[in-house]
């Protein structure tokens, strides 16, 4: 089992402490989860309603944790999710609003285990706004990449020029060498004889 996503302000090793906590007691009824190794949890962070969902008999669970979750609540949010784990359906649960009523009772040992609530995340130290210098570091760094980003345009576009050049000038060659052919044999045709070739420069 693993907790692959936590978005909740909840530290993620004790909501996987709790959710062992619920395995275990519900494993001495119906066994130990078959696919307990293969299962992955993601945590979400709805700002309102504790919600969840997970695959019959499947290896995924979506368990979505609002800030002002309780420790009972979540654990019975845990057991409703493991139940379609271990291939549960609605039909044969506990309805929703009598399971949520008997709630506070068959989960207060969650409120035992956690007495000031489930522990959050360390809020992170606010980070120091950078220097004047580190801006102007940050700037030069961003110019600079910019100018050998250019430079290397510059360099391809050169590159590009001069063979397009050299094409362009055999290309003239070429068109005025046929131009010359066909004078000549306008020519020769006027003068009654037969056209000849000449030679192509470009051979």
């Amino acid at each position: 089992m693993r907790f692959s996503k936590n978005e909740s302000v909840f530290d993620t090793l004790a909501l996987r402490s709790l959710f062992c906590e619920v395995h275990n007691r519900m494993a001495t009824a119906e066994g130990r989860l078959k696919q307990w190794e293969r299962l992955d949890i993601k945590v979400t962070a709805p700002k309102r309603h504790l919600s969840g969902e997970a695959a019959i008999t499947g290896t995924w669970m979506v368990l979505r944790l609002p800030p002002h979750a309780t420790p009972y609540q979540i654990a019975a949010l845990m057991h409703h999710e493991l139940q379609h784990s271990y291939g549960y359906r609605h039909a044969k649960m506990l309805g929703r609003s009598k399971f949520w009523e008997a709630a506070p009772q068959l989960f207060a040992w969650a409120g035992e285990m956690f007495p000031e609530g489930l522990p959050k995340k360390p809020t992170p130290a606010p980070k120091a706004p950078p220097s004047p210098v580190a801006l102007l570091e940050q700037r030069l760094a961003r110019l600079t990449a910019r100018a050998e980003a250019w430079k290397k345009k510059r360099d391809r576009a050169v590159s590009a020029l001069h063979r397009i050049t050299k094409d362009l000038v055999r290309t003239e060659l070429r068109r005025a060498h046929l131009r010359s052919l066909a004078a000549d044999d306008r020519i020769a045709t006027a003068q009654g004889s037969a056209p000849h070739e000449k030679e192509d420069p470009q051979q």
